[in-house]
């Protein structure tokens, strides 16, 4: 072998030799990057394994979701579809109560109106009532029938009845005679007064469901004079007038003088005058019960309150007798009237003995 060849061998070899080396680095370094990939490979296929996973799973969920979106979108539909034929019918219903409202405040007007004319009307019956009352109620006729106008106008009947200035009993006792011969005895008609069954604390309506017949009528004193004729209310309230003219305008000394409302044992009622006497006496005056405290021979005289109770009691024993006496004092100025005592012939005549 040549020099030449040799050291061309050489050089061939020192080349090889570092191409070797060269090699051998790179294919270390492909080693160590073959590894590196190898792992990265291997965390990626890890990392696709779990998003294939979770692929599934969303997928899995995105069907569920699809068909709750599909099941939803229907119910939706029929929501709307609801919804539109509740809106349709509240349009209705929303027209109907604007109606119905302005109906409501039509008759919420008229009621009101209808109310105040109820209340208007309440008022007038119950004015209606009392006027009644006054006509056929006793004590509450008094303040109508016992006024000085009304003791006034019977001024020519008293006189008629030829009284004395200075002789009063006498005076009394003719009064007491024109009334009987001049005003018969008639039961009174009925009057029809309304019964108040309730009333209303808020409304203040009243309601009366029926009428009831009461057989009872006072007549002022002149109309009793003038026509002739009442019954044991008119001919008291009559008697009671005169008198009261008598003393006031003739006489001119004013003496007490009662009106005695009697109830009767047998539940009858009745009216007479009582005229009280010094000394705890009592001289009673009742036209139509035909009785005048008077002696054996017809003259008018006063007895002991209690002696003249019990014979005006006896009189009535077909009635049972007297069983209640109210007396009250009218003042005829101003037509007020006063119970003065109320009870059986002892209290009464007690109250007369003492007064």
């Amino acid at each position: 072998m040549t020099r030449l060849t040799l050291y061309t061998l050489i050089i061939v070899a020192v080349v090889l030799g570092g191409l070797s080396a060269k090699l051998y680095l790179d294919y270390s370094a492909l080693l160590t990057s073959y590894e590196r990939l190898t792992r990265s490979y291997q965390l990626l296929q890890r990392d696709y394994e779990t998003v294939r996973n979770a692929h599934h799973a969303l997928e899995l969920q995105y069907n569920t979701l699809l068909r709750n979106y599909a099941e939803l979108e229907n119910t939706y539909r029929q929501v709307k579809a609801d919804y539109e034929a509740v809106s349709s019918a509240y349009q209705r219903l929303q027209q109907e109560y604007n109606n119905l409202r302005s109906q409501f405040n039509a008759l919420q007007l008229e009621f009101t109106m209808l109310t105040e004319l109820s209340l208007r009307l309440n008022s007038s019956l119950s004015e209606i009532i009392t006027t009644l009352t006054r006509y056929c109620c006793i004590p509450y006729a008094f303040e109508r029938v016992l006024n000085l106008d009304e003791v006034k106008a019977v001024e020519q009947y008293v006189l008629s009845a030829k009284v004395y200035a200075d002789d009063p009993f006498s005076s009394i006792q003719n009064i007491y005679r024109w009334i009987r011969s001049n005003v018969k005895y008639v039961h009174d008609v009925p009057l029809p007064i309304p019964m108040q069954i309730t009333c209303d604390p808020k409304t203040k309506l009243c309601y009366y469901s029926r009428f009831t017949d009461i057989r009872n009528y006072v007549q002022t004193p002149s109309f009793t004079a003038k026509y002739g004729q009442g019954d044991c209310d008119d001919q008291a309230v009559l008697a009671y007038a005169m008198i009261k003219y008598y003393f006031i305008f003739v006489h001119g000394k004013e003496y007490d003088l009662l009106i005695a409302r009697i109830e009767m044992g047998d539940g009858s009622g009745h009216l007479a005058v009582f005229l009280p006497v010094q000394g705890g006496m009592l001289t009673i005056i009742d036209p139509a019960g035909a009785y005048l405290t008077s002696t054996l021979l017809g003259s008018i005289t006063a007895r002991p309150a209690y002696e003249e109770l019990l014979r005006y009691s006896n009189h009535w024993s077909s009635h049972g007798g007297v069983k209640l006496i109210e007396l009250y004092r009218v003042d005829v100025r101003s037509g007020r009237y006063y119970l003065v005592v109320s009870g059986d012939i002892n209290t009464v005549a007690s109250y007369l003995s003492s007064s």
